[in-house]
C-alpha cells in the first residue's frame, strides 16, 4: 500500500464498524501529533498515531496512550486496547511500559 492512493488512506483511517475519534494535539497553534482510536462497547481501541518527527524526544506516544486512558475513564468504558505490539519493534516497545498488559500469543491470551 506504498504509496497508499486517497482511497486506501481514507480506508484504513475509517472504521464502517464503530465511533472512530481523532484526537487532535496541539504545541501552541502548530498541530503535532494525531491519535485515531475506535470505541466499541467495552473500550476503545487504538488504531494509529502519528506525529511530527522533530518532536519525537517529548514522548508523544506516551502522552497519546495516556489521554485515551483518560477519555476511556471519562466515558465508563471498561478498557482501552493498545493495538498490535511486535516484540523486537523499537517503536512499539513503549507498549509494553503499560500495565496490565495481555498479549495473545500461540492461542492464548498471557500477562507481560
Amino acid at each position: 500500500m506504498y504509496p497508499p492512493s486517497r482511497e486506501q488512506f481514507s480506508a484504513f483511517l475509517g472504521s464502517s464498524i464503530s465511533a472512530t475519534l481523532f484526537l487532535e494535539f496541539y504545541k501552541e497553534e502548530q498541530l503535532v501529533m494525531v491519535a485515531q482510536s475506535d470505541q466499541f462497547s467495552k473500550g476503545l481501541s487504538c488504531v494509529y498515531t502519528f506525529f511530527d518527527t522533530t518532536e519525537e524526544p517529548r514522548g508523544l506516544g506516551n502522552f497519546a496512550i495516556l489521554k485515551q486512558i483518560e477519555i476511556t475513564q471519562t466515558v465508563g468504558l471498561d478498557f482501552l486496547f493498545l493495538g498490535y505490539w511486535v516484540e523486537g519493534a523499537k517503536k512499539m516497545s513503549y507498549k509494553k511500559k503499560f500495565k496490565p498488559n495481555e498479549v495473545y500469543c500461540s492461542g492464548s491470551w498471557q500477562r507481560l
